[in-house]
């Protein structure tokens, strides 16, 4: 009863055999490990695996942006002459716009697990003389 059945576990996809007969397909995924952490260091490293997240997206957008400028050079170039060099701007506002879209989750990817402690701490640490009293605590 604990176990799900085959086709629960597949979403109901389902292989016919050679013989005719039905076979679920079965996916096992083994689960993850939570992550362990050293006593003060989980929000840096989780601060710091969010950066490192954020950073890979800004990457993954701008190597999107590329692809999608020289796709859309490319084909402006076999459908007319001096096509790429017409149709620059064009083409850059499309690689410019799959970019940001791309891009657009970076920054939440960065500030998702700032909902406290070790940050909270050092920006009340740093901004805490610029502010009046009562506001740190």
């Amino acid at each position: 009863a604990g176990v799900p059945s085959p086709l629960l576990r597949t979403g109901g996809a389902v292989i016919v055999g050679s013989a005719g007969f039905a076979r679920p397909i079965v996916i096992e995924r083994r689960s993850e490990r939570r992550r362990r952490y050293s006593r003060g260091t989980r929000d840096v490293q989780r601060f710091q695996r969010d950066a490192t997240r954020a950073t890979r997206r800004l990457a993954d957008a701008v190597a999107t942006g590329w692809e999608t400028y020289d796709k859309e050079s490319d084909r402006s170039a076999k459908r007319k002459r001096d096509g790429a060099v017409r149709d620059f701007w064009q083409n850059s506002a499309l690689a410019l716009g799959d970019t940001m879209s791309e891009s657009s989750r970076a920054p939440y990817d960065l500030v998702r697990n700032l909902d406290g402690g070790w940050f909270w701490r050092q920006t009340r640490f740093f901004l805490g003389p610029f502010f009046p009293v009562g506001w740190t605590r």
